[in-house]
């Protein structure tokens, strides 16, 4: 069957279609698309629906300042590092993990009309999660000693279930984002200092007021792997391509 309508939807030339593509690309122009053709139809919203699901990223100061700057945000898949991971709940323990503003790197606040500098952390919760959760994993990285793209043969292993709790925003009154703005406590300050604005795919987990950082074994409820999972181990071929988008239920 030709696949010249489903291009041509895409925008795609004749040679672009002819361009390896990448995966997560393809998904989200495809949903993109469907979601375009849906409008003013009874089906309205089904993408939306099934695969929207909101984060929150935040800056909270420390050392006493009480001041946090959140920012939340739609999303439709989340990409998950593989390399140094061994499961999902390692990437997932990456993908959250707080990073702490110091040094040169300090958040900037303003207070009584002046700038000053701060120590502060950054990371990024998930507020909702879709009703089906699309991971795109990376297993492709950038190589400096051959200069070109490297694939990640590391094994990886996935689960028939997984818990996300210990990613959700905690209950606590602090990680509610105001109606107007996105700054609370003692002012709206800036972006920290020498640093890239939160952003949810550099933030590594979160942790809240009086939390531990999750372990390292999955979750009781985590269930068996699947099959044999994905790279590595004996009598696997490193060059088949493993699947790099991985939709699963969420629990």
């Amino acid at each position: 069957a030709s696949t010249r309508a489903l291009t041509t939807s895409f925008g795609w030339t004749h040679e672009e279609s002819f361009v390896q593509h990448d995966i997560q690309e393809l998904l989200r122009k495809l949903s993109d698309n469907l979601a375009a053709k849906m409008k003013g139809t009874d089906v309205e919203g089904t993408v939306e629906r099934l695969f929207c699901g909101k984060m929150l990223s935040y800056v909270r100061c420390l050392g006493g300042v009480r001041h946090v700057s959140l920012r939340e945000e739609d999303f439709y898949d989340i990409q998950l590092t593989v390399r140094g991971c061994k499961d999902l709940y390692d990437s997932f323990r990456e993908y959250t993990q707080v990073e702490t503003l110091q040094g040169k790197n300090k958040y900037a606040i303003e207070r009584d009309g002046k700038t000053e500098y701060v120590d502060a952390e950054k990371g990024v919760w998930f507020r909702t999660l879709p009703p089906v959760l699309m991971v795109h994993l990376r297993r492709f990285e950038y190589n400096v000693e051959y200069d070109r793209m490297a694939k990640v043969h590391d094994r990886y292993v996935y689960y028939e279930e997984i818990d996300l709790k210990p990613y959700m925003v905690p209950n606590d009154p602090m990680f509610t984002v105001p109606s107007q703005g996105q700054a609370t406590g003692e002012s709206a300050g800036g972006g920290p200092a020498g640093s890239a604005p939160v952003s949810p795919g550099l933030t590594d987990t979160a942790l809240g007021p009086g939390q531990n950082s999750t372990t390292g074994t999955p979750p009781a409820t985590a269930g068996t792997p699947l099959g044999s999972s994905c790279g590595g181990g004996a009598g696997e071929d490193p060059t088949l391509p493993p699947a790099t988008t991985s939709p699963f239920r969420a629990s």
